[in-house]
């Protein structure tokens, strides 16, 4: 009620408008999470590699034994051959699900705390309404707490332990 008591006497309302991309673009939470999650994809990249080339040798060998195979021991390893392929297959994608996971958990919980920093701060500045910048066209800098937003997040998670289940 006194906020639109305010308004209606000629008060400008109290806003604040936050760059959400930027804040979670820079932020060195997010940083620290994206470098971790590289480190673990390229982790998963070599492990990858290592099972393709284990299974191109298998292959090889399989049809290079072929001609002195009988025709039911060849598919028997044949069938062996495709099953290893297959559980290689899963345990790549496992491993993609796993860090996809862990990415999108920590991201939410990331987003969840500077949600709450947000609120914080509208609520000690006496902040009416907070708008995303993506939505605003124009606003003076006056309004803008991108900077401060950002420096409150990095200050109280300046790093994130990423949590991957291997």
């Amino acid at each position: 009620m006194a906020q639109s008591a305010s308004v209606e006497q000629g008060e400008a309302p109290s806003y604040m408008v936050v760059d959400m991309q930027q804040v979670l673009q820079d932020s060195k939470a997010v940083v620290s999470v994206k470098a971790q999650i590289d480190k673990r994809r390229a982790s998963i990249q070599d492990e990858v590699s290592k099972l393709e080339a284990e299974l191109r040798t298998s292959e090889k060998s399989l049809q290079d034994a072929r001609p002195t195979l009988s025709q039911d021991e060849f598919e028997a390893r044949r069938k062996a051959f495709e099953q290893r392929v297959s559980q290689v297959q899963a345990i790549v994608q496992d491993r993609r699900q796993s860090l996809e996971k862990a990415y999108s958990d920590a991201m939410n919980d990331i987003r969840k705390q500077l949600l709450e920093i947000i609120a914080k701060t509208a609520e000690k500045d006496g902040i009416a309404l907070v708008l995303s910048k993506q939505q605003v066209i124009m606003v003076d800098r006056k309004y803008e707490k991108t900077g401060e937003i950002l420096a409150t997040l990095d200050a109280q998670l300046p790093d994130y332990k990423v949590q991957i289940t291997p």
